[in-house]
């Protein structure tokens, strides 16, 4: 019985006769894995209306800074301009909040 409870997702199982401290402490871990997940997913919510707030071209170009490419080889990719790129990618961190290529690869593996 309690497999199959864990199994449905219980944080815990608690035999009978219950002690009021065990269950007060199982309920807190309760209470604080709900806060975290609930915490991950307004996260992933946000990202996700981040990721969308990116024009076509910034997307192009963001998935491409992903991948590790220095502004002139996707410049050459996109058939566009070094500064063009050095523009979309200053757009991208900021409507983003992101301040590094790793943290933009992150985003992208979080959302796919």
């Amino acid at each position: 019985m309690a497999v199959g409870a864990v199994l449905r997702g219980a944080c815990d199982f608690i035999p009978k006769p219950v002690d009021e401290n065990k269950l007060l402490a199982a309920v807190g871990r309760a209470v604080a894995k709900c806060r975290l997940l609930r915490h991950e997913k307004m996260q992933l919510r946000a990202s996700a209306e981040n990721w969308e707030s990116l024009t076509p071209r910034e997307k192009d170009v963001a998935k491409l800074i992903a991948q590790g490419l220095p502004n002139k080889l996707v410049a050459d990719r996109l058939s566009v301009s070094i500064n063009t790129i050095q523009v979309h990618r200053a757009k991208i961190y900021h409507k983003l909040g992101c301040k590094s290529a790793a943290e933009i690869t992150s985003l992208l593996h979080l959302l796919s």
